[in-house]
C-alpha cells in the first residue's frame, strides 16, 4: 500500500479553511470535498476567508483531472460549475480588497 500524497491546491495553505485532499483526486472528488469542508463558512461574513475558501475551490478544479466525469450533461456542469466559482472568487476578491 501506498502513502497518500495530499494537497491544498492553494498558493498559501496557512490561509485555507479546507483540509488537504488527495492530489490525485477527480473532479468530483475535489467538489465533494470541498462541498463537505464549506460548513464552518457557512454565515461566515469574512471576505477574506470566503475569498480563500474560493481561491482554494478554483485552483482544485482546474488542477483535478476530469476523467470521473461521465454522461450527457457532464462536460456543461463542469463549465457551469467554473463559471459559478470564479463569479465566486471575484465577488469576494472586490468585497476583501
Amino acid at each position: 500500500m501506498t502513502a497518500c500524497t495530499t494537497t491544498t491546491g492553494i498558493d498559501a495553505p496557512d490561509r485555507s479553511p479546507v483540509g488537504p485532499w488527495p492530489a490525485d483526486a477527480g473532479f468530483c472528488a475535489v467538489v465533494r470535498h470541498f462541498l463537505t469542508s464549506c460548513w464552518p463558512l457557512i454565515g461566515d461574513d469574512d471576505p477574506a476567508r470566503q475569498l480563500a475558501y474560493y481561491e482554494g475551490y478554483q485552483a482544485a478544479l482546474l488542477a483535478a483531472p476530469a476523467d470521473d466525469l461521465r454522461g450527457p450533461g457532464a462536460s456543461e456542469w463542469r463549465d457551469e460549475l467554473l463559471a459559478w466559482v470564479a463569479r465566486c472568487v471575484t465577488t469576494y476578491r472586490e468585497q476583501a480588497s
